[in-house]
């Protein structure tokens, strides 16, 4: 991911505003009311506008900054921006997805002082795309918008190579003319990522070659998010999950489709609040958004808690009430490395987690980078550490040591990433 301070010593105010015929209003005719009048000050890379702001700019996120000149007569119950990478005048009925998006920061205070200042954050961007920007506001008169700024994303920081320092080997990543990855090898595994022209990965392929073992995902999106998984095993029948969204852009529904019986599980606010079998198990318990318990049938379940981040910190099994296994989990508080291994735009990170396309490094499908794992079965375990150095939120390395219980050894690897693209 790249971060960079732009700085533009342009100064252009924009007095007269462009009117949204849809939202404008002004039945009877005669003099309108007296509206704000916006000043827009975007400071972006290859944009129009004014101002010696710095400002950061990455690969899926941007901020802009703009200014309300006057308040007018009518008070301001709503402002932001709005942009697309589409539309040449986006307005307020813009969609939050990779190619639009708006920001609602609400009403400016009746005593603010004038100019106003206020900026927001893109986020949710297609890396290297140009987007058309307005800054907007909203009275009981209607909305009335900037003239529109260009602004562009940056280039996706890409982690490309993984040097395993204690096997002296390194996992290798196979790079299109487009900056993506396509391929992975190491030892006698392999990995496959195929995209569509807009950059949307759709196929993931894993294939172990010692005993031709295979398995894989396929993608499907609509207006930019993801709309259906269908899985594949050489191990059985796979099963198909397909999303609703709500307008805001949040996972509404998720249905998990398998051979044997479809789950339901409804969100609120991107937390999952029910989740309901067609068949008598798997039952499910939900608490705080994540799922507590699953009931298999037959006396066999599982129990699990997470962090206030999301991640599973235990996992238990138990067979009619004896435990059979434990496993326990600690985070830090970056990013999943793996995110770097692909532009996921359009994803949502709990979609992510139950992907296996995150298996394209295994070991973690969570939000956070996982720095301690201990799993325990019957009166044996195996302890592993995890230390990682970064760069801002980019892993550089790290390393780890493994103790089983029943060796009494400790193996200790260490891995150095590699990277492509702007990683500044």
């Amino acid at each position: 991911m790249k971060n960079k301070t732009i700085f533009l010593a342009l100064v252009v105010l924009f007095i007269a505003c462009e009117k949204d015929p849809a939202d404008i209003s002004n039945p009877g005719g005669g003099t309108k009311p007296d509206t704000p009048t916006i000043a827009p000050t975007f400071s972006l890379p290859g944009g129009t506008g004014p101002s010696t702001q710095a400002l950061e700019v990455s690969s899926d996120k941007i901020k802009v900054a703009s200014i309300i000149a006057s308040q007018g007569t009518e008070k301001i119950i709503q402002h932001g921006h709005v942009w697309s990478s589409k539309d040449d005048n986006p307005s307020v009925k813009a969609r939050k997805n990779a190619f639009e998006g708006k920001t609602e920061l609400g009403e400016v205070a009746s005593n603010a002082s004038f100019p106003y200042n206020f900026s927001s954050n893109m986020d949710n961007l297609n890396a290297e795309t140009q987007y058309n920007v307005r800054a907007y506001v909203t009275t009981s008169k209607g909305t009335e918008y900037s003239t529109v700024s260009k602004v562009t994303s940056g280039k996706f920081c890409l982690l490309t190579g993984i040097a395993h320092d204690g096997a002296g080997q390194t996992i290798m990543m196979s790079i299109n003319t487009k900056n993506q990855i396509v391929g992975k090898s190491f030892g006698d595994v392999t990995n496959n990522i195929t995209y569509n022209q807009e950059g949307y990965p759709v196929k993931y392929e894993y294939h172990r070659k010692s005993d031709n073992v295979k398995s894989g995902e396929t993608y499907e999106y609509e207006a930019g998010r993801v709309k259906e998984i269908q899985s594949t095993s050489s191990y059985g029948a796979g099963s198909k999950t397909t999303y609703e969204y709500e307008e805001n852009g949040n996972i509404k529904k998720e249905t998990v489709e398998s051979p044997t019986y479809t789950v339901v599980f409804e969100y609120r606010e991107n937390k999952i609040v029910s989740g309901k079998s067609s068949s008598a198990y798997p039952i499910y318990t939900i608490q705080d958004g994540n799922i507590v318990k699953v009931d298999f049938g037959n006396g066999l379940y599982r129990l699990s808690t997470y962090d206030l981040n999301g991640n599973q910190t235990k996992s238990q099994l138990y067979q009619n009430n004896t435990l059979g296994s434990t496993e326990e989990y600690e985070y830090d508080n970056k990013p999943n490395y793996r995110y770097s291994f692909v532009n996921f735009r359009g994803w949502q990170k709990q979609q992510l987690a139950k992907s296996a396309i995150m298996d394209f490094d295994p070991g973690n499908r969570y939000f956070n980078n996982l720095t301690f794992h201990k799993s325990t079965y019957a009166n044996s375990w195996t302890s592993r550490t995890s230390d990682y150095s970064y760069n801002g939120d980019r892993v550089t390395g790290y390393a780890y040591g493994v103790i089983v219980s029943t060796l009494g050894n400790t193996v200790n690897i260490s891995y150095t990433f590699q990277y492509s693209g702007d990683c500044k």
